[in-house]
């Protein structure tokens, strides 16, 4: 098993170096970003405060605020979270890992576009944890992964960039990501299985946090 520290080590130094061609490619991705923000933004029913975690360079949080949402982000990698930052002058970005961060503050909903694929199982479900503390009663969470037939993970090679530096991959089946949401005490709502702006095949979990955990 990889220590927690060895992968956000790493995977930092990978979304650093990856930060100007994530900033370069947003007028690409910003009409599908704009697409599942809205898509997202139908389930948002207990109020306008949002978490993106892992929002890179901030498009996500910037496509929030135009709709009227009060968005804040956290990103591990401080060159993306600049970006964010720059983009957002009046959101609260969190720099370093989510485990960590002090957040106290409740939300209405967490958006995961693109972020718990990036670590082991163990932590993602980590993760699903601490946003499900995060959230109001009845608050809404995306996740969004790459599509996999089959669970598997380890270092990739991120190929569609470039220098293809390596960060680590956690592939989800779908099942795999409805049943460990489930036993986290989430209630699934609607799943879909969007392309993104790369060609890349993903399915997105939009779940509520139970009255009563299970």
């Amino acid at each position: 098993m990889h220590s927690t520290n060895d992968v956000n080590n790493i995977n930092k130094q990978t979304y650093d170096e990856l930060a100007d061609e994530y900033e370069g490619r947003v007028i690409k991705r910003t009409p599908g970003n704009l697409e599942r923000v809205k898509y997202f933004s139908s389930f948002i029913k207990t109020g306008k405060r949002v978490l993106d975690v892992g929002c890179a360079v901030g498009l996500d949080i910037l496509l929030f605020r135009n709709l009227g949402y009060e968005a804040d982000g956290v990103e591990l990698s401080p060159k993306m979270a600049a970006y964010a930052q720059k983009r957002n002058p009046k959101a609260r970005i969190f720099i370093g890992d989510f485990l960590e961060a002090d957040i106290t503050e409740m939300y209405d909903a967490v958006f995961t576009r693109a972020f718990i694929h990036v670590f082991p199982k163990p932590v993602a479900l980590d993760i699903m944890h601490k946003i499900y503390s995060l959230l109001v009663a009845e608050g809404v969470a995306f996740f969004g992964v790459s599509m996999a037939d089959e669970s598997q993970e380890g270092w990739l090679e991120k190929d569609d960039y470039k220098n293809t530096p390596k960060r680590y991959k956690k592939l989800w089946t779908e099942d795999e990501l409805r049943e460990s949401l489930v036993s986290v005490g989430f209630e699934i709502i609607d799943i879909i299985k969007p392309v993104d702006a790369e060609g890349k095949k993903r399915v997105a979990i939009t779940v509520k946090k139970s009255l009563q955990k299970i």
